[in-house]
């Protein structure tokens, strides 16, 4: 009919607009029904402009991502905003993108109603012409109709006189019969395209495989009062009626649901949940009912899911129909609807349905009175476990099959849409796996992108906005904007952006599939034994599991963060970090590492305390991560008991260091014993502001070795490969923070004394300072904060020694080579320190300096190997192949003279000498020349 008009030029007759969603793609915002049934699809053309801001600042300034509200419709604007203008596109007409007509075999209809419910369009027709009892053929039910009897009669007894036919016009020619064309989407063709193209959340893109049904409405009065409505390929009889009106109900969702469901995507990509085809929201929706009010009484017109097919093929029985469901349906798809009916015919609460129980407001802490299941739902909770659990049935229906592996060699498989799928590698994942994780997936979708918070930032100051000043936008402006300031945290107001019913209903859900993954863990493990070949279930179970646990924990964290979510901007916290966890989606704090440190930087805030999330959320906060910090709370309270401002004149005394240093332990212990969990960047400048140094070393040489345990960073194969020079610099950020404490200690002992360039040797006894010289084992466990100036050579010739000649350091190699490093670079004399690394370290790495081998023989007392090191080093050549000055030379040799004379040296002193008057013969021999006076490169020569 819509071809001929089309042909003969006729103008139609638009029926109804019906306004269409975002599943047809392309700015197709509407669809005119005609009055012969031809469906016009028009689009959208938009016109963009582009707007200056004139306030200044960046767009979007004072709400964060997320932020209440969503964004614009697609459908009749779409706004990009930028940092100071913005660029709107405005929908200036509409033209026609396709059309589509009724199947060629349709008799002549003229439509009087139309409308688009759930992704099917309803067209309620009155046929012209015969009577035909099949119109279509029909391979499958989706819609069916009910007329309750109570709505029947009391809508019979109200009905205008017009709308009851009379006796005379029923006897003398039958009046026209009314039925309904449903239009929706094939979901069975929907689901192989998803199987084969391996896309779970592709779309049909606008109708592409639709199902044709025809719902005949009942002709007779008496059937009105039935409470079902006679199939669709029975004849009418009796006296027919008029079709009054069809009215789409309301989404029997609540309203909190129903916002998550319909909330706009962060991501341009990605659609809404109400977006996707039936077969997603058949698991988060229940179905949208039609009303059709006629002459005769009103209609309710209901959408038969695949779930509703599975149900009864489960409760019938019929295992031919249910192979024949899992062709039509594919395997994982089966299998989800499985795991679907597992986890609805859990017990709900009593006197409330799923939705209800979300929504209602209760303690977490308090168990609901459940009601027990009736026999319909335990007969279909063991026949679903049966289904995807039995190994024989699963065997049978291909459940366990896996998908084969994909080579990149062969042709790439082409998709329905013509466009080729280039697929690499292999995945041997069975069918029911692949219909577990589909859907877990649609359980967590509405949120996993979704970020936690909604922040309005506080606003810019004056300074700010007066020096970031919008710039002139014009036609041939293409630099960028500058970058965005940080936003403002003081005055910022913070809110969760799921609300206490979004929370209450996904955690429901999970903690339903939670149970049903303990009990097929050991079903799992079976399979695997029985094909040893593939890769192991169990394992992947396992981990969709520890995924759904995890999803749990981080949703348990958000209700402890719900009640004082009004301190976030003033908390304690850096500002960073705040900005990051306000940007932080649901997926990063369940997938994330970054969580962590997000859990600990709010704990020190005062958001939460440590004991409720370990509780709460013992895999994202661990017993090793409660006790680090609760060994952090007590150096940040030993912090503040050494602070307390004491009267004038007054400082702490020694019981009081003792006593710190008591409690010290405890904290050191425990950081010691995690020290592969311990940030040691926030942990050592805890210790640094107490003065626990003693302590710091021995955490940093802990973490170090727990980074490096088997030493690869000293014993490599590949010097040059990137895993030995992680291990290096890794190690090194842990010797790092010692460094910083040596570093403070020198500079202060530098400013008492600017000239000082050596400390007082470790082996004397005796010094002018009052405590004497200190010793590693005299070195307290705090120091004092602050420490006088005049202690600061004694406390790091004992923070030296214990680097260098504590046993507990000896075996770390690397650690004696960053020390000593760093001594060769300040000019302080290394040789006095007994580290058993020494000797090796001035052979290989002082080689510009070799004197001071030298005195590392002579502190020693190794008289023999001092004085030829001295000889040798007197007739050695200067840098450049020139001869060292006379004054050093004879320096050098007065050195050897001094190591022959002492007892056990085994060297005669008359040689040293003669070599001496034999160097004055030779320069007088050669004339006078000026004498300068000697450049020791070691400092403490250069004293003597």
């Amino acid at each position: 009919a819509g071809v001929a008009a089309a042909s003969q030029g006729t103008k139609l007759k638009i029926v109804k607009l019906l306004p269409l969603g975002y599943s047809y793609g392309a700015n197709i915002v509407v669809c005119a029904v005609a009055e012969d049934g031809t469906r016009f699809f028009l689009r959208g053309v938009f016109k963009t402009e582009r707007q200056q801001n004139q306030s200044g600042q960046p767009l979007g300034a004072g709400s964060g991502a997320g932020a209440a509200g969503g964004g614009p419709d697609p459908a009749t604007s779409i706004t990009f905003a930028s940092q100071y203008y913005k660029t709107k596109a405005v929908m200036t007409q509409v033209v026609v993108h396709h059309v589509r007509f009724l199947d060629v075999n349709s008799p002549i209809v003229k439509v009087k109603d139309a409308a688009y419910v759930s992704g099917s369009t309803l067209l309620v027709c009155n046929v012209v012409g015969a009577d035909s009892p099949s119109l279509f053929p029909c391979t499958a039910k989706v819609w069916e109709g009910t007329a309750p009897p109570a709505v029947s009669s009391t809508t019979s007894s109200t009905a205008p006189d017009s709308a009851a036919p009379t006796s005379s016009s029923s006897s003398s020619s039958p009046a026209p019969s009314d039925i309904i064309i449903a239009i929706s989407q094939d979901l069975r063709v929907l689901a192989q395209q998803q199987s084969q193209t391996r896309s779970p959340w592709l779309g049909t893109s606008g109708g592409f495989y639709e199902h044709v049904e025809v719902v005949r409405l009942p002709t007779s009065s008496s059937s009105a009062s039935s409470s079902t409505a006679p199939p669709p390929s029975a004849p009418s009889t009796g006296p027919s009626f008029r079709t009054l009106a069809l009215a789409a109900s309301a989404l029997p969702v609540p309203g909190p649901i129903l916002e998550m469901y319909g909330r706009p995507a962060q991501q341009a990509l990605v659609l809404p949940t109400l977006a996707l085809s039936e077969l997603a929201l058949q698991q988060l929706t229940t179905p949208q009912q039609l009303s059709l009010v006629t002459s005769v009484g009103v209609f309710t017109l209901a959408k038969v899911r695949p779930i509703d097919d599975l149900s009864q093929l489960l409760l019938s029985g019929d295992l031919q129909s249910i192979k024949q469901f899992v062709a039509a349906y594919t395997g994982e798809q089966t299998c989800a609807l499985g795991f679907q009916l597992l986890a609805s015919a859990v017990a709900k609460p009593e006197g409330e349905t799923v939705p209800e129980a979300a929504q209602r407001s209760r303690n977490l802490h308090r168990t609901p009175i459940f009601r027990p299941l009736d026999a319909q739902e335990e007969a279909l909770l063991l026949r679903s476990e049966q289904l995807l659990l039995t190994p024989q049935l699963a065997h049978q229906l291909g459940f366990v099959q896996k998908w084969p592996s994909m080579d990149s060699n062969k042709k790439p498989p082409s998709s329905g849409f013509g466009h080729a799928m280039a697929t690499t590698g292999g995945s041997a994942v069975s069918a029911r796996l692949r219909g577990l994780a589909l859907y877990l997936s649609r359980i967590v979708r509405p949120i996993w992108l979704q970020p936690v918070m909604e922040v309005t930032w506080g606003k810019a100051s004056a300074a700010d906005a007066t020096k970031r000043k919008a710039p002139s936008i014009g036609a041939g402006d293409w630099w960028p904007p500058p970058p965005a300031p940080a936003p403002k945290v003081p005055g910022s107001k913070w809110k969760l952006s799921l609300s206490k019913p979004q929370r209450s209903l996904i955690q429901q859900e999970l903690q339903q599939l939670r149970t049903i993954l303990d009990r097929a863990k050991d079903t799992l493990a079976q399979e695997d034994q029985q094909h040893p070949g593939q890769q192991r279930g169990s394992s992947q179970a396992e981990s969709l599991l520890l995924l759904v646990a995890t999803s749990i924990e981080t949703l348990a964290f958000l209700e402890l963060v719900a009640p004082r979510v009004e301190l976030l901007s003033s908390a304690s916290c850096p500002p960073d970090d705040l900005i990051l966890f306000a940007n932080m989606p649901f997926r990063d704090l369940v997938c994330r590492g970054e969580s962590r440190m997000v859990f600990r930087k709010l704990m020190q805030g005062g958001i939460v305390a440590c004991q409720q999330l370990h509780a709460k959320c013992p895999r994202l906060f661990s017993r090793v991560d409660l006790e680090i910090q609760e060994a952090n709370e007590m150096l940040e309270a030993i912090r503040r008991g050494s602070q307390v401002e004491l009267p004038p004149g007054t400082a702490p005394g020694p019981g009081d260091w003792a006593r710190w240093g008591q409690l010290l332990q405890g904290p050191l212990r425990t950081l010691e014993h995690h020290a592969a969990r311990v940030d040691l960047t926030e942990v050592a400048a805890r210790l640094r502001s107490i003065g626990a140094c003693k302590g710091l070393v021995s955490l940093a040489t802990r973490v170090a070795r727990a980074r490096d345990p088997r030493d690869e960073a000293l014993h490599v194969q590949d010097p040059h490969g990137p895993r030995a020079q992680q291990l290096h610099y890794a190690r090194l950020e842990c010797y790092q923070a010692v460094i910083v404490v040596l570093d403070d200690l020198l500079s202060l002992a530098r400013q008492a004394s600017p000239d000082a360039l050596w400390l007082p040797d470790s082996g004397a006894r005796g010094s002018e300072d009052s405590f004497g010289t200190m010793r590693a084992a005299d070195l307290p466990d705090l120091l004092p904060t602050p420490m006088r100036a005049g202690d600061a050579a004694m406390y790091l010739n004992a923070m030296l020694c214990l680097c260098l000649e504590d046993h507990a350091h000896r075996a770390d190699a690397l650690f004696h080579f960053c020390i000593l490093k760093w001594l060769l670079q300040r000019d302080i004399p290394l040789w006095r320190y007994d580290s058993p690394y020494l000797k090796n370290f001035l052979q290989t790495h002082a080689q510009d300096q070799p004197v001071l081998l030298c005195r590392y023989y002579q502190h020693r007392h190794r008289w023999a190997e001092a004085c030829d090191a001295y000889m040798a080093l007197a007739r050695r050549a200067g840098p450049h192949q020139t001869q060292l000055p006379y004054a050093e030379r004879v320096a050098l040799l007065q050195s050897a003279a001094l190591c022959a004379r002492m007892p056990d040296s085994n060297r005669r002193v008359e040689l040293v000498l003669q070599r001496i008057e034999q160097l004055k013969r030779e320069e007088g021999r050669l004339g006078q020349e000026e004498l300068f006076q000697p450049q020791f490169p070691d400092p403490f020569l250069a004293r003597r």
